[in-house]
């Protein structure tokens, strides 16, 4: 019975200490480089040569370029941005338990884009998030692109030749033979779709508007704004 039992033992006292390292080892540190303009899941994008994984900490604070999340993070421990951090794809979300955005930090997607094209959306689920004074996550003019020729309207469900529209109804065109603002959609107190572009004129004026973005933000904490958060 002894002989039997001092494998299982030992093989159990290994499982334990296995257990109680991981459960002890501490979170790394993952610096973005700052050096080119590139994706987030490229290791030699950060100064450890490792992509962030769950419960690390992450600076995205040095000089230079942004940085390109293009899929969901896994749980960080915590996010300090003080550069540009670009939201690409509907899908892509941060999560993490503490998100800073720091003076000059800003959470963006990409450009406004058509019926066609694929939609983006900044997107975070997180314990507490602060936005300090001189951050923002801006989504200004990234949600539905406006027209770009003659008699074209906007793109989007409330797309138009004119102003388009969302929870509220776009304004009219700039004659009297313009329409109305285009169809409304979704909810004006709990806005979850982009917004739609209109058309400027017959081809003498510029192209249209670009509708606002998306902006999701679920924290089971605390959301403190001392910047700004702008969808327009």
């Amino acid at each position: 019975m002894s002989g039997g039992w001092k494998p299982f033992s030992w093989m159990a006292s290994a499982v334990l200490l296995s257990l109680l390292w991981a459960v002890s080892s501490p979170a790394a540190t993952r610096t973005w480089n700052g050096a080119t303009t590139g994706d987030w899941f490229t290791s030699g994008n950060w100064v450890e040569l490792a992509v962030p994984a769950a419960g690390d900490d992450v600076l995205i604070t040095a000089a230079g370029a942004s940085c390109l999340l293009t899929n969901s993070t896994g749980y960080l421990g915590s996010l300090a941005l003080s550069r540009t951090l670009v939201f690409s794809n509907w899908n892509t979300t941060l999560l993490a338990t503490n998100v800073t955005i720091q003076g000059g930090g800003v959470m963006t997607p990409p450009v406004a884009f058509t019926n066609n094209q694929m939609s983006n959306n900044v997107h975070i689920v997180c314990s507490n998030l602060t936005i300090d004074a001189g951050g923002s996550i801006n989504v200004d003019v990234r949600g539905y692109s406006g027209g770009k020729v003659t008699g074209a309207n906007g793109f989007g469900p409330g797309g138009t030749n004119g102003a388009g529209s969302y929870g509220g109804l776009g304004g009219g065109g700039d004659y009297g033979n313009r329409s109305s603002g285009g169809a409304t959609y979704g909810l004006a107190a709990a806005p979850t779709e982009p917004g739609s572009g209109g058309y400027c004129g017959d081809g003498t004026y510029a192209p249209g508007g670009h509708g606002g973005g998306v902006v999701g933000i679920q924290a089971s904490g605390t959301v403190t704004v001392n910047g700004a958060i702008t969808a327009n």
